[in-house]
């Protein structure tokens, strides 16, 4: 079976992946079990040769490509394994995941997969959808939220649900002894209009290559106690934003055109576009792809936390 997984909720996307994961082992152990990162992914037979060995302890396996779509520079390489996508035994689960939707639509493998896969695409949720989202993550905390609450904590962090699942965890370990519902005032002091306004802050003078000052901001959000992963997933998340608004930008559209399209709050819609202004489509892009290298060594234990995002921000800003 062939399955896509893709889509700018990547928070979504990752916890579908590894429901599916989970599943599987459930059922028929670990050791049918192989990822590959896209760089790994370098030959038509290492992909023929990961999908027809032999599983062991079953008649089953699951195999997970990782950011193929995205990070490969072969297209060769991904047109022919487009073109054997049609011979995948019955037996295997073949798993493409791509952690956003910020790949070119006009490649063979995706035509294909398209057509083949049993596809899954997460947007950024946005209005009514997040709303509910939100109260069922409160209802799953076991604590109470009002509906202005809700709505000011949507319009305060947006569709990042990263983000959003630490606020609300903070919120939960705030009220879950006092039963009490959380209100407004609990977001007001504890979430973030401050948190997202120093990632402004530090965006907005990397812009203008001060470097010193958005050092300082980075400690500032460092000092909040934040992890330094959780931090860069809100540098992705608002770089994506900015790379939106540069392209609706040089289409002749504006800042309503960017809350329509990529489903923002209005004051975040209004302030990427304003920050935009001060990156090259170039520069976004060159930024954009640092920031998923750097997610991704941070996250397979390539690169230590500590001093990577300070590396970062002097390698833009300079």
């Amino acid at each position: 079976m062939l399955f896509f997984l893709y889509g700018a909720d990547d928070y979504s996307s990752r916890q579908k992946l590894d429901t599916l994961k989970a599943k599987f082992i459930e059922k028929n152990g670990d050791f049918n079990v192989t990822q590959l990162e896209s760089e790994k992914l370098n030959s038509l037979g290492i992909f023929k040769e990961v999908l027809q060995t032999v599983p062991l302890f079953g008649e089953k396996k699951l195999v997970i490509i990782k950011n193929l779509l995205k990070e490969s520079k072969d297209a060769e390489l991904k047109k022919q394994i487009a073109d054997n996508l049609n011979t995948i035994d019955q037996n295997n689960f073949l798993v493409f995941y791509e952690s956003g939707d910020d790949f070119d639509k006009r490649q063979s493998l995706y035509k294909k997969l398209q057509s083949l896969a049993q596809i899954e695409e997460f947007k950024t949720l946005a209005g009514y959808q997040l709303n509910k989202w939100i109260e069922n993550r409160v209802q799953e905390a076991g604590v109470e939220m009002t509906a202005d609450a809700v709505n000011q904590l949507a319009a305060s962090v947006g569709g990042n649900l990263w983000q959003m699942q630490n606020e609300l965890h903070k919120l939960a370990l705030l009220k879950l002894d006092s039963g009490r519902a959380i209100t407004t005032d609990d977001v007001q002091e504890l979430v973030t209009a401050s948190l997202q306004s120093n990632i402004f802050n530090m965006i907005d003078y990397l812009g203008q290559k001060k470097v010193k000052l958005a050092l300082k901001e980075l400690e500032t959000l460092k000092d909040s106690g934040e992890h330094e992963i959780y931090l860069l997933s809100m540098f992705v998340y608002q770089f994506r934003n900015l790379i939106q608004a540069k392209e609706i930008l040089n289409q002749g559209g504006n800042k309503n055109d960017l809350a329509k399209r990529a489903r923002l709050h209005p004051f975040v819609a209004t302030k990427s576009v304003a920050q935009a202004e001060n990156f090259s489509f170039k520069e976004l892009k060159q930024i954009y792809e640092k920031l998923l290298q750097l997610d991704w060594k941070l996250k397979t234990g390539q690169i230590e936390t500590g001093l990577a995002l300070e590396k970062f921000i002097i390698e833009v800003a300079t």
